[in-house]
């Protein structure tokens, strides 16, 4: 048998809106793998660097803790997977809202968001990315770009 892996992505871009410090803005992509002939697959993203507008000005990653806070200029993700991956679990589903969140900093290294064991058909995962800033944060457009990689495990 020949291995065979297909995913599919719900979005191409992803806009986080305008932030605001009284809450945290987020967006959510979903990853649909398909595997065969395998004992499983991996799914990761990684960035080229972290939100940025004019090519500086740029919005730090979570600090640590696992835990976005309105008001605190942060950027992360986080996973609707339950086990065995790098980012936190999604707390509160990914909508824009609440006042903290689950989140992990991403990285120019790849982090792990989905994974299954052996042959998988059409298994979904919602990556949610999360930002939020405060009062002293410049206004505008930030971004940066986003890799998402899945990988069967042979």
């Amino acid at each position: 048998i020949f291995p065979r892996l297909t995913v599919s992505l719900s979005a191409n871009t992803l806009s986080l809106g305008t932030l605001s410090a009284d809450t945290i803005n987020k967006a959510s992509v979903t990853s649909t793998v398909t595997i065969t002939g395998s004992t499983g697959f991996l799914s990761y993203i990684l960035y080229d660097h972290a939100l940025q507008i004019d090519g500086s000005n740029a919005i730090a990653n979570e600090s640590g803790g696992g835990t976005i806070v309105a008001g605190t200029p942060e950027f992360g993700g986080s996973t609707d997977e339950p086990s065995g991956v790098d980012l936190a679990a999604t707390s509160p589903a990914c909508a824009t809202g609440a006042s903290t969140s689950n989140a992990t900093a991403l990285a120019t290294t790849a982090k792990s968001f989905a994974t299954a064991s052996g042959n998988v058909t059409s298994d979904i995962t919602t990556l949610c990315l999360l930002a939020t800033i405060n009062a002293m944060t410049p206004a505008g457009a930030y971004a940066n770009t986003i890799t998402i990689v899945t990988t069967g495990k042979y």
